[in-house]
């Protein structure tokens, strides 16, 4: 049975028979356990802003590296100084945006608490004055003169009626400004929810969101199947080709990917180089378009508007995890974490 690193290094310090080779042993199972930690911190970063999100994993990615090629002290020191910064400056981008959508939340609260104000000025000046009309036509009750009685009451007639309209009208004006702003809020929170559930380089659900459905299926015991799909080399194709042409190839990726698979299952990114499709297959089904999937997504992608002027070759491997319905959902998960592990040895 295959052995972790962290536990493979772990034995191996309890192995060392020197002092050298223990102090060793301890710096490769302490870079190892750093390593492990950025790389979660990548994983499961919040993703407010998703281009935010997607910079700051490939400079953890990046770290991740250097953790892992770290063999003293003073460059794991190195390391630990670069991540708190990274940290700290994620940390503050992300309070920034949350103190912008309260904010928001705020002076839209503002504004119907304003409209609610201007509905009750209105609504009180208005009774000011029917109370008035109102005070005028008692008075009439002690008129002799029918013809001036006659006149008295035309005349709060029109005025009762005037202040009937400018209420009228007042209203009308006031709800439809709130519908506006209710409208313009709505708005701007599904916006927000949207970005913070997409992947900002090919339009489709984040890991967050991919991770929330599949747990909520899991939830509800419902059978489905997930075709994961790993672009092997990209790696090799962010060294050789500019991000904007990287991020220009997986769209196109996606809109093939979308092609195959039809309009109703969601897609996901589930890490840098892996995509995911949730399915509601038969076996037979599902391991056909896994094998389409495959050979349709490898291939030379050249991309519009002269991004870049050399095809981009992607080499893709794919493959199924069932559940079952009323399987054991952790179990489901370690499979699909197998899966990714062998995908990316491939």
């Amino acid at each position: 049975m295959p052995i972790s690193a962290s536990r493979a290094d772990l034995i191996s310090l309890g192995k060392a028979a020197t002092e050298p080779e223990r102090v060793e042993a301890l710096g490769v199972a302490f870079s190892e356990c750093y390593r492990m930690a950025i790389h979660a911190a990548a994983e499961y970063a919040v993703e407010l802003d998703p281009h935010e999100a997607s910079s700051f994993r490939k400079s953890l990615e990046a770290l991740e590296a250097r953790a892992k090629s770290a063999e003293a002290l003073e460059p794991l020191r190195h390391v630990q100084d670069s991540f708190r910064t990274a940290l700290r400056i994620y940390h503050s981008h992300a309070q920034a945006r949350i103190d912008r959508l309260r904010k928001e939340v705020e002076a839209s609260a503002s504004a119907v608490a304003a409209f609610a104000g201007t509905i009750a000025s209105h609504g009180a000046g208005h009774q000011s004055h029917m109370d008035a009309e109102l005070d005028r036509l008692r008075t009439m009750l002690d008129w002799d003169d029918l013809p001036q009685i006659r006149h008295g009451i035309q005349s709060v007639a029109t005025g009762i009626a005037d202040a009937v309209a400018h209420i009228q009208r007042a209203n009308q004006m006031t709800i439809a400004q709130l519908r506006d702003e209710i409208r313009t809020l709505h708005h701007n929170m599904g916006a927000s929810r949207r970005a913070a559930a997409t992947d900002a380089a090919t339009g489709e659900w984040n890991r967050q969101k991919s991770e929330r459905r599949m747990h909520e299926l899991l939830k509800e015991s419902e059978a489905f199947r997930v075709l994961l799909i790993s672009v092997t080399n990209l790696k090799h194709v962010e060294e050789r080709f500019p991000t904007i042409a990287v991020e220009g190839a997986l769209k196109e990726l996606i809109g093939r990917l979308r092609e195959i698979v039809g309009v109703e299952p969601p897609i996901g990114r589930w890490s840098e180089n892996e995509f995911l499709v949730l399915l509601d297959l038969d076996p037979a089904s599902a391991v056909a378009l896994s094998r389409q999937t495959a050979a349709k997504l490898s291939a030379a992608y050249i991309l519009p508007d002269r991004v870049c002027l050399k095809p981009i070759q992607l080499e893709v491997a794919t493959g199924l995890v069932e559940r079952a319905a009323g399987a054991d959902g952790d179990a489901f998960l370690k499979k699909l974490e197998q899966l990714s592990a062998a995908l990316v040895s491939k």
